[in-house]
């Protein structure tokens, strides 16, 4: 019985007609679908990016109002958000039970992430909406794509799952699970008590760090491309399809797949294989089966 890691990045699920992402995640279950019933054991995590971009943004415009919210608080409320939606198209379509786990992460107070923030959040602003925002609001933005610029938060990496030993509980009862959500909520140690932290963790390395905490022998990084590409964006952009964890490292190294985007998502599927993991395969929602048949997306070996 195979145990796989399904991780569905927060802007595959946005769509500005539909918060939900419903289209998406309706697609992600009926593969996950036919997977419960060859036995998989699945656990679902997803992003929430954008999301916590927009909470941040309806937190700021009412603080005449309101207090702030701290941005583990921003992503305890969107995880248990996006879970809900999962959720409701899970019950009824698939033979398991559900069950939602709101997460937490354990991270480091020094991360290098808390002076240098890499997340993206919230949605994108071309360069005349960058100078006013910084400058008004105080927001740090960087570069996204070609041309447009969006907010960025601290993002430290995940040391430990603090729930995995109950996400694996439960997968043993046959039970789908829902856990990771954002990243998890990112905590740090104050003796023997956990303190909230303001960040964002990385979804797709939290992801990894779940599935080798798990021991699941699958990682699916489901993303907004079908592949990953070499030149992404450029008329000699290249797909790939299957290639080695170590062979991926090097092109990772060389700074082919930026840190704000791609390069989570590499670096997680690298950690993945090299730490236990059978294999990792980085698709879209539209690709995902044919991906898992070895037909479709980046498929990564060790």
């Amino acid at each position: 019985m195979e145990r796989a890691v399904f991780a569905i990045g927060g802007n595959a699920i946005v769509d500005p007609r539909d918060m939900s992402g419903t289209d998406v995640i309706k697609k992600v279950v009926n593969v996950i679908h036919i997977l419960v019933d060859r036995g998989y054991e699945i656990a679902i995590t997803h992003g929430n990016g954008p999301q916590v971009g927009f909470a941040l943004l309806r937190n700021e415009l009412a603080q005449q109002e309101l207090p702030l919210q701290s941005l583990d608080l921003i992503v305890a409320t969107t995880q248990g958000e996006i879970g809900y939606f999962i959720e409701k198209e899970l019950r009824g379509t698939v033979s398991a039970d559900v069950v939602t786990v709101i997460t937490m992460v354990e991270v480091d107070v020094d991360d290098k992430s808390f002076v240098n923030p890499t997340k993206f959040v919230g949605r994108t602003y071309p360069f005349e909406e960058k100078t006013r925002l910084e400058k008004e609001k105080g927001w740090i933005l960087k570069e996204y794509r070609r041309g447009e610029y969006r907010r960025v938060v601290p993002s430290p990496k995940p040391k430990t799952i603090v729930q995995s030993e109950v996400i694996k509980e439960i997968l043993s009862n046959k039970f789908l699970v829902i856990c990771c959500g954002g990243g998890g909520i990112p905590v740090a140690r104050k003796g023997e008590k956990l303190i909230g932290v303001e960040g964002v963790v990385d979804k797709d390395l939290s992801s990894s760090l779940l599935a080798k905490e798990i021991e699941a022998e699958l990682l699916v990084i489901v993303t907004n491309v079908p592949a990953v590409f070499l030149g992404y964006g450029t008329p000699n952009e290249v797909a790939i399809d299957k290639i080695s964890a170590s062979e991926l490292k090097v092109y990772l190294d060389k700074g082919y797949f930026p840190p704000g985007s791609m390069g989570p998502k590499i670096e997680a599927a690298i950690f993945f294989v090299e730490n236990g993991g059978k294999r990792a395969i980085i698709t879209d929602h539209n690709n995902l089966q044919a991906a898992l048949e070895g037909r479709s997306g980046t498929i990564i070996v060790k």
